[in-house]
């Protein structure tokens, strides 16, 4: 399945577990603070969230194991990044959705 995302494309493979119209990342393009992450997942889910330089470096990861059944909020820091694009990856439970991120 592809979608279309705010901030150019979006790409989602999909399963039953998470529904990709319910993750969003806000404000993009951000700003020195970092950005919100918010995700609805509906069974418990093991989860990675992963951000790529345009080079294909990991700068950021996060993992959860068993993460209940609920909607979520997730304040992302990136005080440590440079300006520039960046390729967020949420892997939920096997359901992967890539978006692109702009930091000012």
């Amino acid at each position: 399945t592809y979608i279309s995302s705010d901030c150019g494309t979006s790409t989602t493979t999909q399963k039953n577990n998470f529904i990709p119209e319910e993750f969003n990342l806000f404000p993009n393009p951000f700003e020195d603070e970092g950005f919100y992450l918010t995700y609805l997942i509906n069974v418990s889910s093991n989860i990675d969230f992963t951000i790529m330089d345009i080079t294909g470096k990991i700068v950021s990861k996060i993992n959860y194991s068993n993460k209940s059944k609920g909607n979520y909020t997730e304040e992302i820091n990136t005080t440590n990044l440079a300006s520039g694009l960046y390729i967020f990856i949420g892997n939920i439970n096997g359901t992967i959705t890539t978006k692109k991120i702009i930091k000012l």
